[in-house]
């Protein structure tokens, strides 16, 4: 394990939030959840959904 910035995944999330944005008819809400599945099924880092 080893740490990261705070702005390490910032790049990537405005992309696929702007990506999921182009995909949708009515464009005036992005479901949170539907962003971090997007994230967590296609990060390239293995990341879990799991916390203690």
């Amino acid at each position: 394990m080893h740490s990261i910035v705070d702005y390490y995944y910032d790049h990537y999330i405005l992309n696929t939030c702007l990506s999921l944005h182009k995909e949708q008819q009515n464009r005036d809400f992005l479901p949170s959840v539907r962003v971090i599945g997007e994230l967590l099924g296609h990060i390239p880092d293995y990341h879990s959904d799991y916390y203690e």
